[in-house]
């Protein structure tokens, strides 16, 4: 046996580290001793001199006391809370740096975890934004009681610990105005607050949801309970004070659990649902629908999909006929309604009841029920009626699952059915990877990866979007 490895640092040491790289959650990356120390906010090119504040086997964890070399990424983080809030981790790196650590988060786990040598594929730029803020058309605000008061805002990093907020940032304008008038209202009728440690309390979340280019509001109160004090004065103030509201939902969830909506919901006032309109298609969005955060950046990467799976050519006349596409995790439609305006059939496949019912009624407002139908249930499971139901392979899959990945029979199904292409929408790198692995260096394998586009939905935070072309070699 080797001799056990020495931890060079503890707990409240005061270390002086030159930054060398960053890891996933956007922290610098450093050695102390040879040892790897990780220190928030730092950045490469950096030397900082920092505290410890924890040790495990292989790293430690360190907080700067003094930037002593600064990068010329370096920028002031504009955000009165982005100190605390957990929201954003990368407000303190200029956007064109952001982007430079998105590609190269990317390109790493696509040759790391995936195997795949970066030569075999296009890398393609990373598309960003000319104004990478105010950008969120969805808010989900924990409502806590902090101080005896009733507070609304966002989780502090690394706890549950709530930090109040007026103002975000990266929330749509609009959205802010409405957080504020929620959060004045909740004060003054004193909603009890949910306390999570104890399970007590009423008012456990707000959600505001913005039709980005609808403009329509819609709030969502989750509550512990089937109880809603003082309904009526609040559904006439919001009413009275909130421009382009079209719905006020009431849903119930009474299980001990960080998932925030519950299974029972009820409609208080107006809609239960906001429209809104990407390039040419209008989309209802029901409260627990999954729709892109990001409206402006969505519509470029479903663009994008389009284009790299040559559904259209430069006169966007459609260059396939009697093709089918399969469009897997589907949620509302968005992705599969798309690609229904240039193929000549689609099918979606989503396990949320509510989604496939809203990707239906979305098919019949854009009047492409003839092109695209959706069914419901695992992928992994009704991928496999589709030879039932259809005498030919579908030469197009487009796969955009939650952020786990996809499920181990569903790729294995994928390598079954030898479709032409496959798109693969992620939203997160590693598990993009890990599948990417599992699709192009199986031993019965026809794919390769052909080409890579990363796409910014999430400025200042560590998160990216990217598009993957898969094709039979």
């Amino acid at each position: 046996m080797g001799k056990k490895k020495t931890i060079p640092v503890k707990v409240g040491d005061r270390i002086t580290v030159d930054i060398d790289d960053m890891n996933h959650q956007g922290e610098g990356i450093g050695r102390y001793e040879g040892f790897a120390i990780f220190v928030p906010e730092a950045l490469p090119e950096e030397e900082v001199e920092c505290e410890v504040i924890s040790t495990k086997k292989n790293y430690a964890r360190a907080l700067i006391t003094e930037i002593k070399t600064s990068s010329k990424d370096r920028v002031s983080p504009p955000c009165p809370y982005y100190k605390d809030c957990g929201g954003c981790q990368l407000q303190h790196l200029s956007y064109e740096g952001q982007l430079k650590f998105k590609e190269k988060q990317v390109k790493e786990n696509i040759e790391k975890i995936g195997g795949i040598d970066s030569e075999e594929y296009e890398f393609l730029p990373i598309m960003g934004m000319k104004h990478p803020w105010n950008y969120r058309n969805k808010i989900q605000l924990p409502v806590r009681k902090i101080d005896n008061e009733t507070e609304l805002g966002f989780f502090k990093k690394r706890s549950h610990n709530l930090i109040p907020v007026d103002y975000c940032m990266i929330q749509d304008e609009r959205g802010n105005l409405v957080l504020k008038k929620v959060r004045e209202i909740l004060k003054k009728y004193d909603i009890p607050p949910y306390d999570e440690t104890k399970h007590e309390g009423l008012l456990r979340h707000v959600i505001i949801r913005v039709g980005a280019n609808s403009g329509e509001i819609l709030i969502v109160f989750v509550t512990r309970e089937n109880k809603f004090p003082n309904k009526k004065k609040i559904i006439k103030e919001l009413e009275d004070n909130v421009t382009d509201l079209v719905g006020i939902v009431h849903n119930i969830n009474q299980k001990r659990t960080n998932v925030i909506l519950g299974d029972a919901e009820k409609t208080i006032w107006g809609r239960s649902y906001l429209k809104d309109k990407l390039g040419n298609l209008e989309f209802k969005i029901s409260p627990a629908a999954f729709y892109q955060v990001n409206s402006f950046q969505a519509e470029k990467l479903y663009n994008k999909s389009i284009e790299l799976a040559c559904l259209h050519n430069e006169t966007n006349e459609t260059n396939i006929k009697n093709k089918l596409v399969i469009d897997a995790y589907c949620g509302i439609g968005t992705i599969a309604l798309n690609f229904a305006r240039y193929a000549d059939e689609v099918i979606g496949m989503e396990v949320v009841k509510e989604a496939v019912n809203d990707a239906r009624d979305n098919a019949g407002i854009n009047n492409l029920e003839n092109k695209a139908v959706f069914w419901h249930g695992k992928v992994e499971e009704i991928i496999y009626e589709l030879r039932e139901h259809k005498e030919q392979e579908p030469e197009i899959v487009v796969v955009d699952p939650p952020r786990k990945g996809c499920d181990k029979d569903f790729l294995q199904a994928l390598l079954d059915l030898k479709s032409q292409k496959i798109i693969y929408v992620s939203c997160n790198p590693s598990t993009l990877a890990r599948d990417l692995n599992l699709l192009v260096n199986s031993d019965k394998t026809k794919y390769h990866v052909k080409a890579v586009q990363p796409v910014d939905m999430f400025p200042q935070s560590v998160h990216v979007e990217t598009i993957v072309l898969i094709e039979q070699k």
